[in-house]
């Protein structure tokens, strides 16, 4: 009775390490096989005041693996996308000059909403 129970857990461990190490691996497949699997843009600034701009945020994406929690520091102004899927995903963002003079700053995310990557620009 308890070596079926020993075989069922072993198989269960498999199947949940499977699922949870899938989406990292077919992430790191995509962005492996196109190194622009992921591309930022600031497109469309325009003037608000003289300090003030007012920009869109494009986020172009080829994998299926959904990436959530996504931030974007530019500058001192943070935008968040709550997710992004394959294909474009556009937003609008108010910054200062100075903002789009430093540029991005730092990107975060959470791939398939399991792991978190940090990366950050000096």
């Amino acid at each position: 009775m308890f070596v079926g129970f020993k075989y069922i857990l072993i198989i269960l461990v498999l199947l949940v390490s499977t699922n949870l190490l899938l989406p990292l691996l077919v992430f790191t497949w995509d962005v492996l096989q196109n190194p622009g699997c992921i591309t930022l843009r600031v497109e469309d600034v325009s003037y608000i005041s003289e300090e003030e701009l007012k920009a869109k945020i494009s986020a172009s994406y080829c994998s299926s693996v959904l990436l959530k929690n996504v931030k974007i520091t530019i500058g001192s102004k943070v935008f968040e996308f709550n997710y992004i899927t394959k294909g474009v995903s556009v937003g609008e963002v108010m910054l200062i000059k100075s903002d789009l003079e430093e540029g991005i700053r730092e990107i975060e995310m959470s791939i398939a909403g399991i792991y978190r990557v940090a990366l950050r620009f000096k």
